[in-house]
C-alpha cells in the first residue's frame, strides 16, 4: 500500500515539474522524406534534425532508399551523424528525474 502511495506521489511530482506528460516529437526517416517532398529548404530540414529528438534508420539499404526518394546527401549525412548522438537533444523532464526517455 505504501509503495502505491509513493508511486502516485512520484507521478504527481513528475507532472508538476514537467508540466504534464507530453508526447515528445521524434523525427523519423518518413518525416524527413515528407519535408523534402514538401519543398522545405535543406537548411530548415538540417536545423530540424539538429534540434529534435531523432530515431533514424541509417542502415545502408535505407540510405539508398532515402537517396532514391530525393533526399539530398547533405541531409542524409546529418541524419547519420545525429543518429550517433541519440542524447544530443536535452532530455525530457522525466529523464531528468531518472525515469528514462521514451523513443
Amino acid at each position: 500500500m505504501a509503495a502505491r502511495v509513493w508511486g502516485v506521489i512520484a507521478i504527481a511530482v513528475a507532472v508538476l515539474l514537467g508540466g504534464g506528460v507530453h508526447a515528445q516529437e521524434v523525427l523519423t526517416n518518413d518525416a524527413v522524406i515528407t519535408m523534402v517532398k514538401a519543398g522545405l529548404s535543406e537548411d530548415l530540414i538540417l536545423t530540424k534534425i539538429r534540434s529534435t529528438t531523432t530515431k533514424f534508420d541509417v542502415r545502408a539499404e535505407t540510405l539508398v532508399s532515402l537517396k532514391a526518394a530525393g533526399v539530398p546527401e547533405r541531409i542524409i549525412e546529418a541524419m547519420v551523424a545525429q543518429n550517433g548522438r541519440a542524447d544530443a537533444v536535452s532530455a525530457s523532464p522525466a529523464a531528468a528525474m531518472g525515469m528514462g526517455r521514451l523513443r
